[in-house]
């Protein structure tokens, strides 16, 4: 029986989506980070908005973008 020579071309466009989401996400996910740990030394960050002051940034970070982090 002859030896055949056999190749196999792996497809990596998916592995590499899959990487670009996951570090976008990480990467979102430190910058919100970054400012919720910034308004508890400067409260002027708040912007004089209601959807941006600490109480209501701090449940995001370890919910949303870890889980969206994780899931890429």
């Amino acid at each position: 029986m002859p030896a055949r020579n056999i190749t196999i071309e792996y497809n990596d466009k998916v592995v590499r989506q899959f990487m670009i989401a996951s570090i976008f996400w990480g990467a979102v996910g430190m910058l919100v980070g970054v400012l919720i740990a910034s308004q508890l030394n400067f409260f002027q960050l708040n912007f004089k908005t209601s959807f941006l002051t600490f109480g209501r940034l701090r449940p995001l970070p370890p919910t949303r973008w870890f889980s969206r982090w994780w899931a890429t």
